[in-house]
């Protein structure tokens, strides 16, 4: 799998290091996640899981849920810790969701080239556990100011958040161990609305704590989608509809 291809990725951390050929891949993910999709609609679309153990005390199994546009589940599978499985299925037309529970283990997804962007909101935060090195939501017209929030509540862990306007330049340098949700305020300059903006999660400068597990939630003024690309990202907040 090359590296940061059109595809979504989670993979496992082994002895609390990421394997070196997955250095450039997508985001880590642990405990349960959201996955929207965008498929074609009757255009066979097919999905990979990947299940994996991150430690011999874990026996947690991945369950995967694809529940389609009318809320029922179309597709569930269970692959075995270590064992890869594939889903193939024809779409209707709408937003599909794949749910993952990984428990204490991880899971790689690779989803293609079907749009696709993790759910961030808090009520269904992403949970991730390592570097995010670029992540790209949609910011609605007239939002003049949004916040993320960021939670890592294990001891001596921490993580570095960076928020890019739309022309990518840096707005938000925030660093800190987050022990409790903190909410990070970023401003909308003029014009920098109705775009799409993106955010990195990274390791800390700071010596005091090492980046691990952490919980991700966008503002509840922003469609709740974090994508691997910039038109996907757009693609997904226009579907959402402010509250």
């Amino acid at each position: 799998m090359l590296p940061w291809r059109t595809s979504l990725t989670w993979v496992l951390l082994v002895s609390g290091q990421i394997p070196l050929h997955a250095a450039d891949q997508g985001p880590v993910f642990r405990g349960q996640n959201y996955l929207a999709l965008l498929p074609a609609a009757g255009k066979p679309c097919r999905v990979e899981l990947h299940s994996q153990q991150i430690s011999k005390l874990y026996t947690d199994e991945l369950q995967a849920n694809l529940i389609g546009p009318d809320s029922a589940v179309v597709l569930q599978v269970r692959p075995a810790l270590g064992q890869s499985q594939a889903l193939s299925f024809a779409p209707k037309a709408g937003l599909h969701v794949l749910e993952l529970s990984a428990g204490s283990n991880a899971c790689t997804v690779d989803v293609a080239d079907t749009p696709a962007a993790m759910v961030a909101s808090q009520r269904v935060p992403m949970q991730t556990c390592r570097e995010l090195q670029r992540l790209y939501f949609a910011v609605p017209q007239g939002c003049k100011r949004f916040q993320i929030t960021l939670v890592a509540e294990a001891p001596a862990e921490g993580a570095r958040l960076e928020v890019f306007a739309p022309a990518g330049e840096t707005v938000v340098a925030d660093e800190g161990n987050y022990d409790k949700p903190t909410a990070i305020r970023v401003d909308v300059s003029k014009g920098s609305d109705a775009k799409t903006w993106s955010l990195a999660v990274l390791r800390p400068k700071s010596r005091e704590f090492h980046l691990d597990d952490v919980k991700l939630w966008l503002d509840p003024a922003l469609p709740p989608y974090l994508a691997l690309r910039a038109d996907w990202a757009e693609q997904f907040g226009k579907r959402w509809t402010a509250k």
